[in-house]
């Protein structure tokens, strides 16, 4: 479903002439990155229990989700010819509950569009079309399973672990939401979100608990990423160890990952926001919000407004997240594709991200109606930061206000001189980071 957009010249609306001056820095933190994350993984993989207690020629479910992962492809390569070296036959299982707007063909295009394919993985692509009941917790949420991964002799569950943009626990996005969300399709994220942030602190794990204890035999290999978008760790976890094991390796994600290095911001641009980025198009921890009825948003970075000014190509039009944003540009609404875009938030519950922001007409708009909306005495004056995506926050443009706000800092390094943003004849960005 597309919406028609009508602009025209805003009448009442003229751009700020004198924006302030930038100047782009790199924001240097401590990172661990895997030398060699191929060895580690065979090493791992080999590991597993599971593979002495299969049969040879054994059927093997491997899950592909939507995140845009580090070496995702050529990590499921890898597992899969692991497996067929040891004489048996994997293949992979599309795993995401509402994404790609709850169909199989939407599936296999975020499947693609992360560059998982048939070809490249070496693999078969089954499932993700029909989702079996296989019970309910002590609480009642319903626990779904795909209907092919429920054939196979064994599912491997592959996943990065990490903080979740809308909530605190033991357990977040990692292999237990996988096991939950992914295997379950869109029924079991329909369920594990029936109660909001509720369901998902006290339900994940017990439903994950309730699919390993169906009988099948699981695994997972949980990938821990840095800031840099570089693997750390590549952990494998016993099937009755993943509930227990995750908890550790999430915590050590955390410790990844630096806050925002302003604390206080008039202005945030975001000039991608999208699906592969963060479930929420923006990570939540980077923007400071949440936007979830009843629950606070985190205490840093405190940003009075956020203008993202395109969604990805990958996205497909999913703009999950899209209300976290005040400002949007027309390009970027002309690409939302309601339909994913709605039933993705409907899924999740929280409708109020489905609010549509002010839509600018160009990037040059997008920034002065964020000054102009951010109560500042003097444009010039204005705390501004400019950033690629929530993903990529080592290279930042900031104002010189916000620059000064933080230049004692040991961890940040200046990168030439102070610059005027350029923008085309449309008006949109064509300079900063």
């Amino acid at each position: 479903m597309k919406i028609k957009l009508i602009s025209g010249k805003k009448r009442w609306h003229k751009d700020i002439e004198k924006l302030p001056p930038f100047l782009n820095i790199e924001f240097t933190f401590k990172t661990e990155c895997l030398k060699d994350y191929s060895k580690k993984l065979e090493s791992e993989v080999s590991s597993l229990s599971l593979l002495k207690k299969l049969k040879p020629c054994a059927q093997i479910a491997i899950t592909a989700g939507s995140r845009g992962i580090s070496h995702y492809p050529e990590i499921l390569k890898e597992i899969g010819n692991i497996l067929k070296e040891k004489g048996f036959s994997p293949f992979i299982v599309p795993a995401m509950g509402s994404h790609g707007g709850g169909t199989y063909r939407g599936r296999l295009e975020i499947l693609k569009e992360n560059g998982i394919t048939e070809k490249r993985c070496g693999m078969k692509i089954r499932g993700g079309k029909n989702y079996t009941p296989l019970g309910k917790t002590s609480s009642g949420t319903e626990v779904f399973i795909d209907k092919e991964a429920l054939k196979a002799d064994a599912i491997i569950v592959v996943n990065r672990i990490k903080a979740h943009t809308d909530f605190e626990s033991t357990h977040e996005s990692g292999i237990c939401k996988m096991l939950v969300v992914g295997l379950g399709g869109p029924p079991g994220a329909e369920g594990i979100h029936r109660l909001g942030i509720k369901g998902l602190k006290k339900e994940l794990a017990p439903a994950a608990k309730k699919i390993i204890s169906s009988g099948k035999l699981f695994a997972g290999i949980g990938i821990i990423e840095n800031p840099k978008c570089e693997i750390s760790e590549i952990k494998a976890l016993e099937g009755n160890k993943i509930i227990t094991e995750e908890k550790k390796l999430l915590e050590f994600s955390k410790k990844q990952f630096p806050p925002f290095p302003v604390n206080n911001l008039d202005l945030l641009v975001v000039k991608e926001m999208g699906k592969e980025i963060s479930g929420t198009g923006m990570d939540t921890h980077i923007i400071g919000r949440k936007t979830i009825r009843f629950e606070n948003d985190f205490e840093n970075p405190k940003v009075t407004r956020i203008a993202a000014l395109d969604l990805t190509r990958e996205s497909k039009g999913n703009c999950a997240g899209l209300g976290l944003a005040d400002i949007i540009t027309s390009r970027f609404f002309r690409k939302i594709d309601f339909d994913s875009f709605y039933f993705n938030t409907l899924t999740a519950t929280f409708i109020e991200r489905a609010k549509i922001p002010y839509i600018a007409d160009s990037d040059k708009e997008a920034i002065s109606v964020g000054i102009k909306s951010a109560w500042v005495e003097n444009p010039i004056k204005a705390k501004i930061a400019i950033i690629k995506d929530t993903l990529h926050i080592d290279k930042i443009a900031l104002s010189k206000e916000a620059y000064l706000s933080i230049k004692e800092r040991k961890d940040i390094k200046r990168l030439g001189n102070f610059y005027e943003l350029q923008f085309d004849r449309k008006g949109n960005l064509i300079n900063s980071i």
